[in-house]
């Protein structure tokens, strides 16, 4: 069967955002800890700017950018699913437990980093991001089928 070339590109699209998660896992600890230092105080600096007391943690901001990582691949894996099979319950039966694989890997591979370590709540977080924007997914193309369905019928 010959696929179309949207699926490669999104394909293209998903081997590169797991190289961009592995690769963040491949900092050390320092060069992991200044780039969360970072992001930290420029999300804390435009809190304060639009008024906001009070300051976003580092560990917060860490939590939140592997919930956001695996959500993001999440969506990828979706659309990559949905471009290649027919039937919708591949995408939720594939989707989340090739994130957590990946979770389970990109966790192995800081265990291996210097100054870093495996945790099981980053495995947690990453797949729940991961669990979350699926359903998000089937949420919004549920509806758009309704949609579409419905100006059918018009």
């Amino acid at each position: 069967m010959k696929r179309k070339p949207l699926f490669w590109i999104f394909a293209v699209i998903t081997i590169l955002w797991i190289a961009f998660i592995f690769s963040n896992s491949l900092d050390d600890g320092i060069k992991s800890g200044e780039k969360s230092g970072f992001v930290t105080a420029l999300i804390n600096s435009t809190l304060q700017f639009f008024g906001f007391e009070g300051n976003v943690s580092e560990k917060t901001v860490r939590t939140l950018a592997h919930f956001g990582e695996f959500a993001i691949l999440s969506v990828f894996l979706c659309i990559d699913l949905t471009l290649y099979f027919k039937e919708k319950y591949y995408i939720f039966a594939l989707s989340v437990p090739a994130c957590f694989i990946v979770a389970v890997i990109d966790e192995i591979i800081q265990k291996f980093s210097a100054g870093r370590a495996m945790q099981f709540s980053d495995m947690l977080i990453d797949t729940l991001g991961a669990l979350c924007a699926t359903i998000i997914f089937f949420c919004i193309k549920y509806l758009i089928l309704s949609l579409k369905k419905k100006k059918k019928v018009q």
